[in-house]
């Protein structure tokens, strides 16, 4: 699966759950804003309104009750103060009139008659006042018990009127409010659910691209190690060539003793001293012949093993992966009049794949090969010392500019001319090395030239 599409598939799937999650926030607000609308008219009408009808209505009361003062009063000082409580009340009266005349949801005609009703009463409170002025004690008792308690329960009726329409509106109010919740928790439950399933789906979507995504890189790998090794096999045949070609002519020249021994018929195979020295020649000469194509066989079965594809980590020491390698390269390394100092230090048994690891090696040795001889380098030498879990492989070709050092690693880029480098086999000896082994691979600059130090953590099979 191209990654590209992946990427545009996940950026898709996250702006779907983002989208419903700006719904759901969108939502939210404007839901919790009709509950603080609902909770403010609540308290700006019903509150407010009932509050300010029940004051009126005490006040009512209190300048009924002050009423009676006046009809009792015996002194005008007596009626004066009286006078003054009525219209303190009244004053209070008409402020919380304001308040209702403003808040009031319902018909405001309904407030207007009770303003206008209770403004009708200062009339009766005023003929009452004067009869108690001109002495005419029993018709103001009169008149205050009757004419002014009508008015007065008038009065309370279109309180109760209010009253009972601000309790109707708080009972709806209380209602919408419920309604609003309800409906809110059940849409952000919904859109809530939505996004759980969309996640949901997405993260699946996501394991399985991963999954694939790693399958590929795994193949990806895979086919860039065989690209790596199949680099190599150019340089080993010739590695090969240069190693055989000194037993092979050994071999030769042996064969050409013998020959030469028996056409000129050295031995006088007529004594027996004469037969124990052919039968003697032939048998040192064959022996080394047997030594030399045991030689050739261990080396073709080094070569041919390193090319078997090995699944399976092994419990081995650092120094025989090392020997098994130098015996593929050591001729090759050898015949180019580089020196070769091994120092091993390390005994322990790392648990590894032998052949990845003999790749890594091989890489090393044969870059700086290749570098001695395109520099030139008088007295090339490579430096092998092992410590432990590591390994540090050592040259004196130069170095490489610190400028590119960073970019040895990267996959295709080489130091080489194009005709004699991939750029794949420093790439996948990190691979191997950091993936498969959960181990380091860096590379230094030193005093004229460069070092590879390798560390495995593999250890003991962990």
């Amino acid at each position: 699966m191209n990654n590209d599409t992946s990427n545009r598939k996940i950026i898709i799937s996250f702006l779907i759950v983002g989208f419903f999650l700006l719904i759901l926030g969108a939502v939210s607000i404007f839901k919790m804003v009709e509950l603080s609308n609902l909770t403010h008219k609540f308290h700006e009408h019903p509150f407010h309104v009932t509050t300010s009808t029940y004051k009126i209505d005490t006040r009512i009361v209190s300048i009924h009750r002050y009423m009676k003062d006046i009809v009792l009063s015996k002194s005008e000082d007596e009626l004066q103060i009286a006078l003054k409580k009525v219209n303190n009340d009244e004053k209070d009266i008409l402020e919380e009139f304001n308040t209702v005349f403003k808040q009031y949801l319902g018909d405001k005609q309904e407030v207007q008659e009770f303003y206008d009703l209770f403004i009708g009463w200062r009339a009766i409170r005023e003929d009452v006042i004067e009869l108690m002025r001109t002495n005419r004690i029993d018709e103001a008792i009169k008149m205050n018990q009757i004419r002014a308690y009508n008015h007065v329960n008038e009065l309370h009726k279109s309180v109760n009127k209010l009253v009972a329409f601000a309790h109707n509106k708080a009972i709806v109010f209380v209602k919408n409010a419920d309604e609003t919740k309800d409906l809110s928790v059940k849409i952000i439950i919904f859109i809530s659910t939505i996004i759980l399933v969309l996640m949901t789906i997405i993260v699946i979507v996501l394991i399985k691209n991963l999954a694939i995504i790693e399958k590929e890189k795994h193949e990806n790998e895979v086919n860039m190690l065989e690209q790596s090794r199949l680099a190599q096999m150019g340089g080993m045949i010739s590695m090969i060539a240069h190693q055989w070609r000194q037993p092979l002519s050994t071999i030769s020249a042996l064969a050409g003793t013998v020959q030469v021994y028996l056409e000129l018929k050295k031995f006088d195979l007529s004594t027996k001293d004469g037969i124990e020295k052919h039968n003697q020649l032939i048998v040192e000469k064959l022996q080394v012949i047997d030594d030399t194509v045991q030689n050739l066989s261990e080396t073709i079965d080094d070569f041919r093993n390193f090319y078997k594809p090995n699944k399976k980590a092994t419990s081995i020491r650092l120094e025989d992966v090392i020997l098994k390698s130098l015996n593929i390269i050591k001729t090759s390394l050898l015949n180019h009049d580089v020196k070769i100092i091994e120092q091993y230090n390390s005994k322990e048994d790392l648990f590894l794949y032998e052949n990845e690891i003999m790749q890594v090696i091989l890489n090393i040795l044969k870059n700086s090969q290749d570098n001695f001889i395109e520099k030139n380098i008088e007295n090339p030498y490579i430096k092998i010392t092992t410590n432990k879990n590591s390994v540090s492989i050592c040259d004196n070709g130069g170095g490489i500019k610190e400028d590119i050092l960073p970019n040895i690693f990267d996959p295709y880029f080489s130091t080489k001319d194009e005709k004699n480098g991939t750029g794949l086999g420093l790439h996948m000896s990190k691979t191997i090395i950091e993936e498969h082994h959960n181990g380091s691979l860096i590379a230094k600059n030193i005093d004229g030239g460069i070092c590879f130090v390798i560390v495995i953590d593999r250890l003991d099979g962990k």
